[in-house]
Parts: structure tokens; sequence; C-alpha cells
């Protein structure tokens, strides 16, 4: 055989094991989705997902298939089929012509739309729930390590928003239950879930990153911090709340906590 023709017949040869590669990448991607599909516990379509997100990483010699979504869009289908595992229709991933997209709507909320995102401005590498036209960060999900947690401020900036104004008290109750309900069914699974400022009796304790500021800035920033990002959101909703200064407590309401006061201070 010429040294061309030998070297015809190598490019066969990889070409054919680059098919069977692909070949072997499609056929785990279509076990994957099959299991995500008929999957009726939390642990299986957490696993699925999580399965179909690292095929979906993997590189394809020859050719990429058409239905190649990007990382989030099977985060979006896990948040949908994580309530419909609980019988709930909170979020709906259709679009205007109801073809699945890569998207998140809520029922009763029509001003809102949800979509998951890598780039945020937070410390983590997961994916981040985000409203699409305000662009703030709600929520942060990894099914990888397991974790998810509220974004306070971006979750008290969304209820101070313009869209936000709009909203009754109901509607904040609402929307709130519907992220209580997800750390509830994501705690099937062993995630470690904060609330945060959802979670009534949260005593979270988390570490400043930079420890050696005077005592007086730290006060300020707690005072400034508790009363313009959350007591504005509850402050019509509670009767008292409880402040812990070391070793010593304050009961207060909104009537007694005096803004103005602060201001001056």
């Amino acid at each position: 055989m010429t040294i061309v023709g030998k070297q015809t017949l190598s490019n066969l040869n990889d070409f054919q094991k680059e098919i069977h590669h692909d070949a072997k990448q499609l056929l785990d991607f279509d076990n994957f989705y099959s299991i995500f599909l008929k999957s009726k516990t939390v642990s299986e379509t957490v696993d699925a997902v999580g399965r179909l997100i690292k095929n979906n990483q993997s590189h394809y010699e020859q050719f990429n298939p058409l239905f190649h979504y990007d990382n989030s869009f099977w985060i979006t289908q896990l948040f949908v089929k994580l309530f419909r595992l609980r019988k709930l229709d909170y979020f709906s991933n259709l679009d205007s012509n109801q073809e699945i997209a890569n998207c998140l709507r809520i029922s009763g909320f029509p001003s809102l739309e949800f979509y998951f995102s890598t780039n945020s401005q937070l410390t983590k590498d997961g994916f981040y729930l985000r409203e699409k036209n305000l662009q703030i960060d709600l929520l942060y999900l990894d099914i990888f390590n397991k974790d998810m947690f509220i974004n306070a401020d971006g979750f008290a900036n969304l209820i101070n928003s313009r869209i936000g104004k709009n909203l009754t008290a109901v509607d904040v109750k609402t929307l709130t239950g519907i992220f209580k309900t997800l750390a509830k069914i994501l705690g099937e699974d062993d995630f470690s879930v904060d609330l945060n400022l959802l979670q009534s009796g949260n005593n979270q304790m988390l570490p400043l990153s930079k420890i050696d500021l005077p005592a007086i800035v730290t006060d300020q920033l707690f005072v400034l911090a508790f009363c313009f990002t959350v007591l504005k959101t509850i402050a019509k909703k509670v009767l008292w709340w409880t402040i812990l200064f070391n070793e010593s407590t304050i009961r207060t309401s909104p009537k007694a906590f005096n803004i103005n006061k602060i201001n001056q201070a």
C-alpha cells in the first residue's frame, strides 16, 4: 500500500472512531433524558439533570446535535419538574407560542420573568435565578454540591423595585412561599439550604470579608442595611422583631423603630 493509501485509511479509521464516540455520547444523552422524564423522586431528577449537563459539556467530534441546549436550559427544566413532582404548577417554561423556552414565568405574576445565569456579581460558580426585566439575582442553585441560598439583597431589591411596588402583601407572601416550598423539596435530597430573610428564626452566621473595621462602621452598616433593605419590606407585615447585640437583646416594633433618629446619629 502506498503512503497516500495508508494515510487515507488512517484518516478513515480516525473518522470512524469519532463517529463511534459521538454515537455513544448521543446514546448516553438519550438514556439520561429518558431517566429525567421518568424520574419520580427529587434525587433521581437532580441526578439525571446533572448527568445531562455533563453530557452537554462533552465535546462532539463530528457533529453537534440540533437539540444542543446550554446548561441553564436543563436547570430550568429541573426547576419545573421538581415542583411538578409535588403536583404544583407554580412555574411555566413555555413562551408566548407555547414552545419550551429557556425562561420561567409564574402564574399570576405577568410582570416577572426569570432565567438562570452563570454570570453574576455573587461569588459562587453555580446557577443564579435572575429576573429578566430588573436583572436581579434572587437565588443560587448548585446541583453538584447540593447548595441553594436566597440572595437577600436581590430579593429585597425586587420587592422595592418599580415592579415589586405593585405587589400586594398577598403577592409577596405567595412569592416567598414558592421559594420556601423549593427549599423543602431540595431538602429531601440533602441540599444545604439558606432562605436568608425569607426564613423566620434564621440564625446563620456569615463571616465578614474584612474583620478589622472600626466598631462604629460595622454598627452603622448593620443599622443602615437593616433599616433600608429589610424594614421597608417587612415593616407593614410584622408586629415585632428581635435584634441581638452580643449578650443584649432588643425587642422592638415598626412604630418604635425611628429611622429619622438613626439618620441623625
